[in-house]
């Protein structure tokens, strides 16, 4: 699983390249993020938009899609936002094709 903490307009190219990487996108939320510096935060000063994208991506796939966000988004700049992996089993195993429910 890849947890992706972007500013808002930055939303999409998250999106995009997890499903380049052969994954799929499971949920994104909006919300307020934090500002760059943590004096501020208390009084809700430079506060910006941001969106939360979780996504499913294969191990083999989940580093070189980090990196490309990370390089782009410019992640390691205080208030661009934040980027990990969480390595979890799937049910069906590590090498079984993501299936896709269409509702």
């Amino acid at each position: 699983m890849i947890i992706v903490v972007v500013k808002r307009e930055n939303e999409r190219f998250a999106v995009e390249v997890i499903k380049e990487n052969r994954g799929i996108v499971l949920s994104r939320s909006r919300g307020k993020g934090l500002s760059r510096l943590s004096a501020l935060n208390s009084i809700g000063a430079f506060v910006s938009d941001v969106s939360v994208v979780f996504g499913m991506v294969r191990v083999e796939d989940a580093e070189k899609a980090m990196d490309e966000i990370s390089f782009k988004l410019k992640l390691e700049m205080p208030g661009n936002g934040r980027a990990m992996i969480v390595p979890i089993d799937g049910y069906m195993g590590a090498k079984a094709p993501f299936v896709e429910a269409k509702i």
